[in-house]
């Protein structure tokens, strides 16, 4: 994996499903994933939330891949269970994108700490949008 980017899913209805609003910052949020990611291979993972897996759909979509969503992504936040299902992915992609909730803006200190060996900043991650941290250069960058 060359690359983690960490997506807060968009704003939703009352449904729990992606609202107009979220499925256009989805879309816009999308778009600059292609024009830094490309042509990666890439891994989409979701929580189980309607409102995360609409955002997932929406970025696989764009990227001609499929995604998986795991529960735990949702209910049962684990930042060691989550490098370990990124780690038995690794050999397939270059990217590996993570469509979940508010816990994506504290995962990127910790991961940086226990994994890349280098300090990440704490930055807050408004729905519809996410970070994108180069594993390579250790470096992250708000999408």
């Amino acid at each position: 994996m060359e690359r983690l980017v960490l997506v807060r899913h968009g704003d939703y209805g009352l449904d729990g499903h992606l609202s107009d609003t979220g499925r256009q910052q989805i879309v816009e949020l999308a778009e600059v994933l292609a024009d830094n990611i490309n042509g990666s291979s890439m891994l989409v993972l979701s929580s189980t939330a309607p409102r995360a897996i609409d955002s997932a759909m929406i970025i696989a979509e764009k990227f001609s891949t499929t995604f998986e969503s795991h529960r735990f992504l949702y209910d049962e936040w684990d930042n060691q269970k989550l490098v370990s299902l990124i780690s038995a992915h690794t050999n397939q992609a270059e990217t590996v994108v993570v469509v979940a909730h508010v816990q994506v803006e504290l995962f990127p200190k910790w991961f940086g700490k226990t994994h890349l060996n280098v300090r990440l900043p704490y930055l807050t991650v408004p729905k519809g949008t996410g970070l994108d941290i180069d594993c390579r250069t250790k470096e992250i960058f708000r999408v």
